[in-house]
């Protein structure tokens, strides 16, 4: 299960030298521990497994600690404020381990009922960034409007567009004020706000011209002030000319 290309790889090198073990070892014990992550873990998240689960699941014999340290130093296991996970898992997962992921998301109508929570790359890896994406995919969850593929695409062009502080910056407005798109607080396509729709309760008055491009609130029904609007055979003189 282990990928052909890590064979030859820097990083099982650089893990060999760490751990002072032979090439084949090394294979072994990520070989074991892919396997396990593909029966029992479909999407490579390890966050809900203890250390010692994790070289457990590896058969690692040797000192306790030393051969996840290892992984997470040449970056084949990745850790930080979202979890721990197989780096790059999902792009290299054998084909039977995607399909059996798919089937689990599978409404019974036969159609994906919705994306996998962490079957995608994030366009940015920081903390930050990561905890106010997960914040605003939960909020939208309560909201009873889960993430769909299309939509998880077309918001990471929206936020690889944004740059990064900007894009931390309106996941954090959004998610605060229950949005469930992705607004900027000073951007113009914010609910409610110019350029966008009304919010509720809000008075629309209507405008019509009056002379020169002018735009003034009107009465309906009413002509606008300094227009004759008397039919003939009405004026005072009761005259049709």
């Amino acid at each position: 299960m282990v990928h052909s290309a890590l064979f030859e790889h820097v990083k099982l090198r650089k893990l060999c030298r760490l751990l002072s073990i032979p090439r084949p070892h090394a294979i072994g014990y990520l070989e074991c521990l892919s396997h396990y992550v593909g029966n029992h873990h479909y999407d490579g998240d390890l966050s809900n497994m203890s250390d010692d689960d994790i070289e457990e699941a590896a058969e690692w014999q040797g000192e306790p600690g030393k051969f996840l340290a290892a992984c997470i130093e040449v970056r084949l296991i990745d850790r930080d404020a979202a979890g721990t996970r197989l780096h790059d898992w999902l792009d290299w997962r054998p084909d039977y381990v995607r399909k059996r992921a798919q089937r689990r998301t599978t409404a019974h109508n036969g159609r994906p009922s919705r994306a996998e929570p962490s079957d995608y790359t994030l366009p940015y890896s920081t903390p930050e960034f990561t905890a106010a994406w997960k914040d605003w995919e939960q909020s939208r969850r309560e909201a009873g409007k889960p993430l769909k593929p299309t939509t998880i695409r077309l918001q990471f062009r929206k936020l690889q567009e944004m740059g990064h502080d900007r894009a931390v910056a309106a996941l954090r407005y959004s998610t605060a004020n229950g949005y469930t798109g992705i607004f900027e607080e000073a951007s113009r396509e914010r609910p409610g706000k110019t350029g966008g729709l009304p919010q509720r309760g809000e008075r629309i008055t209507p405008k019509i011209l009056v002379g020169h491009g002018a735009m003034s609130p009107v009465s309906p029904g009413l002509p606008p002030a300094g227009r004759d609007e008397t039919l003939p055979g009405l004026r005072g003189d009761h005259s049709p000319f």
